[in-house]
């Protein structure tokens, strides 16, 4: 959360909100998740790091994006897996005539 609320902040410009985050937050970079992309957010656009941020950002997004429909495709039984082989070959059994 922290890390979005540096990108917003930067995306418009709010260099006294980032600097609120640096003082606030900015001990906590070490034991972050990930600590480079903080360290890049709370830097702002304006630095050398900005290109950096935003592709940390947009990659942490896809990943958490691919995550939730992972688990909505998992959870949904219309798109469950194929039965399991030993099934599937007794319905593909030939059924024996009837007298």
């Amino acid at each position: 959360m922290i890390v979005r609320a540096g990108v917003a902040m930067s995306l418009a410009a709010d260099d006294a909100g980032l600097a609120r985050l640096r003082e606030r937050y900015g001990k906590l970079t070490d034991t972050a998740p990930n600590p480079e992309a903080m360290r890049v957010a709370l830097a702002g656009l304006n630095t050398a790091a900005g290109p950096a941020l935003l592709n940390a950002v947009s990659e942490g997004d896809s990943f958490a994006g691919w995550v939730g429909r992972m688990k909505a495709k998992l959870r949904d039984p219309a798109s469950s897996a194929p039965a399991p082989p030993r099934q599937q070959a007794q319905a593909n059994a030939p059924q024996p005539k009837r007298a």
